[in-house]
């Protein structure tokens, strides 16, 4: 639904186009917090142009909402029998506009007297007054609009209800025929992992509600041994008659970091490779601290070569070495441990 302007006048009549997805017959109507106007229409093509009057009464907004029916003749029977379409628009103030017209001088000075000439084009009742700029732009201050107020832009509220699916029928039939069958999740589950993998817990804390005051309190816990990264600390407070909110970061990072990089799955037999990186963040450790990887493995894999390796790596920097295993014939959770050492 796409109407030719968005701002109309009271008693203006509202042209619409009309896009369906197929022809049929239709209904138009003017609604906001109810059913102002409505209007029955025929389309033999799926674009029209339509037109309904704007109706007495109705001021600041509007929806125009337009139901279209498909034809019963028509081949789209796969569609829905019903497409709907909802556009909003307003309606001119100016019959609730009072133009007033200010006549005020350019520069006045210091202990002058300051006259200011207004005038309405309408009787009316009229105050006037001047405020520093200066505190006007401390508070935020903007100048009253009471049209804007009384008029703000009302939701639509009419709620609309059809019974099409009892009238047309085939619909539900039509797409109950050309589902797909129900074999697929066996299908699926064919290809899923039978082993359960584990993973590291999302770190995540808090106090609950608590009580606080000037004396303060401590809230503690315990960071897990496998995190390494930055935690914003967040705090809300709220009292009867205020709101406050801050937050704080915090870098969590160990002496030495371990990054594996492990296969999800492999199959008895195989022989792969496991990369770990390590990041030294040891500050004073100097230039080319030597630092020992070792690796331990569960019986359901072998270690091909040195399970241990030691890496040159200066201080706040970072390097990789790499492990050689082959998967015994036993089916199962394969656990790798790495350890270092500075």
């Amino acid at each position: 639904v796409t109407l030719d302007k968005a701002d109309y006048a009271p008693g203006e009549t509202i042209e619409l186009a009309v896009r369906a997805p197929y022809t049929g017959a239709g209904l138009i109507t003017v609604e906001r917090d109810r059913v102002y106007a409505w209007q029955w229409f025929r389309a033999t093509t799926t674009n029209s142009v339509q037109r309904i009057p704007l109706p007495a009464g109705l001021e600041g907004n509007g929806y125009v909402s337009v139901s279209f029916v498909r034809d019963v003749n028509s081949d789209e029977v796969f569609a829905s029998p019903l497409s709907y379409g909802v556009a909003p628009f307003s309606i001119s103030l100016a019959e609730r506009k009072t133009g007033i017209a200010l006549d005020a001088p350019d520069l006045v000075k210091p202990g002058d007297r300051y006259r200011v000439r207004y005038r309405t084009d309408r009787p009316s009742r009229i105050a006037v007054f001047a405020v520093d700029e200066g505190i006007l732009q401390v508070a935020g201050y903007r100048t009253p609009d009471p049209l804007g107020f009384f008029f703000q832009k009302r939701a639509l509220e009419v709620r609309t209800t059809q019974i099409l699916d009892l009238i047309l029928p085939e619909f539900e039939r039509l797409m109950a025929a050309s589902a797909p069958g129900g074999d697929v999740e066996a299908m699926v589950g064919r290809n899923l992992n039978p082993f359960k993998r584990k993973r590291d817990k999302p770190v995540a804390f808090w106090s609950g509600v608590r009580d606080a005051g000037p004396e303060g309190a401590d809230f503690a816990f315990t960071v897990p041994d496998y995190f390494n990264g930055t935690l914003r600390v967040m705090a809300v407070a709220v009292n009867e008659s205020s709101v406050g909110a801050a937050e704080a970061k915090t870098v969590v990072r160990g002496d030495l970091v371990l990054s594996p990089n492990v296969p999800l799955m492999v199959a008895p037999g195989d022989t792969f490779e496991v990369s770990v990186g390590v990041a030294n963040n040891v500050a004073n450790s100097g230039a080319g601290a030597a630092v020992q990887v070792t690796l331990q493995a569960s019986p359901l894999v072998e270690v091909l070569g040195s399970s241990s390796d030691t890496l040159a790596i200066d201080a706040m920097r970072e390097s990789s070495t790499t492990f050689r295993l082959r998967a015994r014939n036993s089916l199962g959770n394969a656990d790798l441990v790495f350890t270092g050492r500075l």
